[in-house]
């Protein structure tokens, strides 16, 4: 069991306590967690993150396969795989559509996948 986040900030409950969160809401949450941050962030945790950040500097006819590869990197462990990924550009940006699944959770994620292209 974890404390609940929304907007990167705890949750807190009608009491005024903490709202916690278990199961395939933990799970979500974790993938969440792991898809925003930027792999190597942090000194301690130098294999947390992902680095779909760096996805704009790379070919674009390469990119399917890196986004594969960089949730793979991310989701290691937590029994999720990546179902679908559609990369699109739009004000400049480069974004990720990611469709993730599995030990009961089902997320439609958009990561920001880069600076301006």
């Amino acid at each position: 069991m974890e404390l609940r986040l929304v907007n990167g900030d705890y949750a807190v409950g009608e009491y005024h306590d903490f709202e916690s969160v278990s199961g395939a809401g933990e799970t979500a949450q974790r993938a969440m967690m792991k898809l925003a941050a930027r792999r190597g962030g942090c000194a301690v945790l130098p294999e947390y993150g992902s680095r779909l950040y760096t996805l704009a500097s790379v070919k674009e006819s390469e990119r399917d396969g890196c986004v594969r590869q960089f949730v793979a990197e991310a989701l290691d462990g937590e029994g999720l795989a990546l179902r679908d990924a559609a990369i699109r550009s739009e004000d400049g940006r480069l974004y990720a559509d990611l469709v993730i699944a599995g030990n009961g959770v089902d997320l439609t994620v958009t990561a920001e996948a880069g600076g301006v292209i």
